[in-house]
């Protein structure tokens, strides 16, 4: 029997306008600790997920769940260029979760890139 840990990706102050907008190149890397673990990807933006056993992408539709198996060590990288603040994942055993972006504008109208 497993139990299933939930990760969503929330910016700091994400209801402010001031922080509405998370950045852009958004990335969110999982991990797998454990065989057989189940990962369900949930994107709150259009993504594509790279899995370190394949080169073949998978192509993630905003907001429809996307169930793959992991093993230990093995990576599933979620990127898209819009913000995916709010995107959820599932696993059946922990797993470790990195997430970051390109590049942040704080406040919006003020732009940092170059």
């Amino acid at each position: 029997f497993h139990t299933y840990e939930e990760y969503v990706a929330v910016s700091i102050g994400s209801s402010s306008s001031f922080w509405n907008r998370f950045g852009f190149n958004s990335t969110v890397l999982v991990i797998g600790t454990k065989t057989n673990t189940t990962l369900t990807m949930t994107p709150s933006q259009d993504a594509v997920a790279y899995l370190s056993t394949t080169d073949e992408p998978v192509i993630l539709s905003e907001g429809i769940k996307v169930t793959l198996q992991i093993n230990r060590f093995e990576t599933v990288r979620m990127s898209s260029y819009l913000d995916l603040t709010r995107s959820r994942l599932r696993a059946s055993f922990p797993v470790a979760v990195y997430s970051g972006h390109e590049c942040g504008n704080v406040p919006e109208s003020e732009n940092a890139c170059d």
